[in-house]
C-alpha cells in the first residue's frame, strides 16, 4: 500500500487567512472605552490638540490592533467630514 494514502491529511492555513480573533480582555474593554470617551470630547469640542491626541492614544494602548483601527477610522471620519480640526499648537 503506498504510504501517502494512509497519511493523515494535513491542513496548513493560507497566509491571506487572518489569524483568528482573540477574545476580549477586561484591558481591551476599558482601553477601548476610554478612547471613545477623549473621541466624544474632540467631538463636542471639534479639536484634536496635542493634548487630546496624546490622551487617545494612551487610552488605545491596551486595545487590540482591531480596535485601534476602529477608533482610527472614527477620527479620521470625522476630520474628513470637517467635524474636528486638527490643533497641534493647541492645549
Amino acid at each position: 500500500m503506498d504510504a501517502r494514502a494512509t497519511a493523515a491529511p494535513t491542513t496548513v492555513a493560507s497566509p491571506a487567512e487572518p489569524a483568528p480573533e482573540q477574545p476580549l480582555t477586561a484591558k481591551n474593554i476599558e482601553a477601548f472605552d476610554a478612547a471613545q470617551a477623549v473621541l466624544a470630547k474632540v467631538i463636542a469640542s471639534r479639536r484634536f490638540t496635542r493634548a487630546s491626541q496624546g490622551e487617545f492614544y494612551a487610552a488605545l494602548s491596551g486595545a487590540t490592533p482591531e480596535q485601534r483601527r476602529e477608533m482610527q477610522r472614527e477620527l479620521m471620519k470625522q476630520v474628513n467630514h470637517g467635524e474636528i480640526q486638527y490643533d497641534l499648537e493647541g492645549e
